[in-house]
């Protein structure tokens, strides 16, 4: 079954506590992005993983091999659950992380990202790729398949012709997910039933859940969703 992962884009340590502590009985995932991770660092790690709960970082590493490879390293010290890697970084600095993967005998699972979902045809033209958006993320995919990457972040746009490329147990985790009309800088969202009917192993949902003013309420309604 598809599984929700909850966006922990929250900068206040109290709120951010207080989104975990009431949710924690209904969200088994996590998602630690730049914000969290910035303001308090391996301690809100630390105190997911005291409540057992599993970790989604989601730092979209791009570097220097090398670089990605320590980077990485630190990651699987940390018994990260899950986490991304920029597929236009390229196939030696995706190879620089599976390798030490391997070395480290990690059970992390490692996504590559394709392209984000405030990105339209205009932006891909913009930044000079030939590609259209639909060729780019299907080539980015593409290279996360050969190199037997656990899987990718894409949209929920791109799942329905992903996956009939891309079987399971390829993972497909789909950020942008909106239960109801929700204007923001997410260009390319979907919806829960589009997301699991076209083959999503996991949602990401943030806004619509810690600025609701009932954050409990809009989970439940999430997983029923999810259910359904």
């Amino acid at each position: 079954m598809c599984e929700l992962i909850l966006s922990l884009d929250i900068y206040e340590e109290k709120k951010i506590k207080e989104i975990i502590n009431v949710t924690e009985k209904y969200v088994n995932w996590f998602k630690l992005g730049i914000i969290p991770f910035l303001k308090f660092g391996p301690s809100i790690i630390e105190y997911l993983k005291k409540k057992g709960k599993k970790i989604f970082l989601d730092l979209k590493f791009f570097d220097i091999p090398n670089t990605i490879a320590n980077a990485s390293r630190i990651v699987f010290e940390y018994n990260i659950d899950m986490f991304n890697i920029h597929l236009l970084a390229g196939e030696r600095m995706l190879e620089a992380v599976l390798n030490e993967k391997e070395k480290n005998k990690s059970r992390s699972i490692v996504l590559g990202v394709t392209i984000l979902t405030s990105f339209s045809d205009e932006d891909i033209t913009m930044l000079g790729i030939k590609r259209s958006l639909k060729e780019e993320t299907m080539f980015l995919a593409s290279m996360a398949y050969e190199k037997k990457m656990n899987g990718i972040v894409c949209s929920v746009s791109d799942l329905d012709f992903l996956r009939t490329i891309f079987p399971k147990p390829f993972i497909m985790v789909c950020p942008g997910i909106r239960t109801t009309e929700y204007a923001d800088d997410h260009k390319r969202v979907g919806g829960v039933k589009q997301a699991v009917s076209f083959g999503a192993d996991f949602i990401v949902v943030g806004r619509p859940v810690i600025e609701s003013s009932e954050p409990v309420k809009a989970v439940k309604n999430i997983i029923q969703l999810l259910e359904q």
